[in-house]
């Protein structure tokens, strides 16, 4: 029989040392992409559990101030109910002011021989009834009373000539005052 002799020991020996190369190096492969999964999912759920202390933080944060808040928004709601109701007492004072304000204008806007006779004041209107003795004095009344912004409307109702002398105009004004909106009669 024959022995086996082996004439290239080298070769075997490479072949070992390419296997052990192989093996350590398939390891590090591994363990790399052990880290490369692993560290970023370390990460992220360390990010999670610092959102979460922090979500945790600020609900602990809101429940301490939600009878802050409720009373602020109960004040709030109260104030704007108030600003509410001086409003509309501010528009009824306004609509209900307009007597007042005809009756400070009125000697300034009068022409000469022009005067009046009566003034009757209605829920929704204001009635003058007067005399002039020209009928220009009578729109220039007219035109000064309708430039007045408080009055919503300005008519004049009759003009009668009387036939005694000297000739006067009586006329009838009628001004009307805006009305009073729902929101305001609450």
């Amino acid at each position: 029989m024959h022995e086996v002799m082996n004439l290239l020991p080298w070769r075997e020996a490479y072949q070992r040392h390419c296997q052990w190369r192989l093996l350590i190096m398939l390891s590090l492969l591994i363990t790399s992409v052990m880290l490369s999964i692993y560290l970023p999912f370390m990460w992220f759920q360390h990010e999670k559990l610092q959102l979460q202390n922090e979500q945790h933080h600020w609900q602990e944060k809101a429940r301490q101030l939600q009878p802050k808040y409720k009373k602020w928004q109960m004040e709030s709601q109260h104030d704007r109910q108030v600003k509410s109701d001086f409003y509309r007492l501010s528009q009824r004072i306004h609509r209900h002011n307009q007597l007042i304000v005809l009756m400070n204008k009125m000697p300034k806007l009068l022409p000469q021989g022009t005067h009046l006779e009566s003034m009757r004041w209605f829920q929704q209107q204001i009635e003058i009834v007067g005399a002039t003795d020209n009928k220009a004095a009578l729109q220039q009344l007219v035109s000064a009373l309708q430039a007045i912004p408080e009055f919503e409307r300005v008519t004049l109702s009759s003009v009668m000539v009387t036939k005694r002398q000297p000739v006067e105009h009586v006329f009838k004004l009628k001004i009307d005052q805006p009305r009073e909106s729902a929101d305001e009669v609450r």
